[in-house]
């Protein structure tokens, strides 16, 4: 079954440019979910980003929000935790949660993660660590 987070029917050229993921290929690193609204059409989805550099998962969700707010979209963290991806593995294990957002929802993120890495052999998580 396939289904995408699109909110609601009305598209948005600008949503249509915006990447469902953005996590580096290898490491261990935190990662924000958050929901990307056009303000124009209300149309919205769900994203994920991740990135290895950022201490905390405020620098992820300014790192990521950034470009997306200078488009003229509307950025809310929908929670955050930890991914650990190998891409020449093909796995990704999400888990943990964020001590300033609370704990995203996984699921979400391992659907997200699946769909922008086809070829992923393990795409799994857990609620458990920090």
């Amino acid at each position: 079954h396939f289904h995408t987070h699109t909110h609601n029917i009305m598209s948005s050229p600008l949503l249509d440019g915006v990447a469902n993921v953005e996590i580096d290929d290898d490491g261990v690193f935190k990662y924000v979910l958050m929901c990307v609204t056009d303000p124009t059409t209300g149309a919205s989805k769900t994203v994920v980003r991740g990135y290895n550099h950022c201490e905390f998962h405020q620098d992820v969700l300014e790192k990521a929000s950034a470009p997306l707010v200078a488009l003229g979209l509307d950025v809310e963290e929908r929670g955050g935790g930890r991914i650990e991806h190998h891409i020449s593995k093909g796995s990704c294990f999400i888990y943990g949660y964020s001590m300033a957002f609370g704990r995203a929802k996984h699921e979400t993120t391992v659907e997200l993660v699946q769909n922008a890495f086809p070829n992923h052999s393990k795409v799994h998580f857990s609620n458990d660590g920090y």
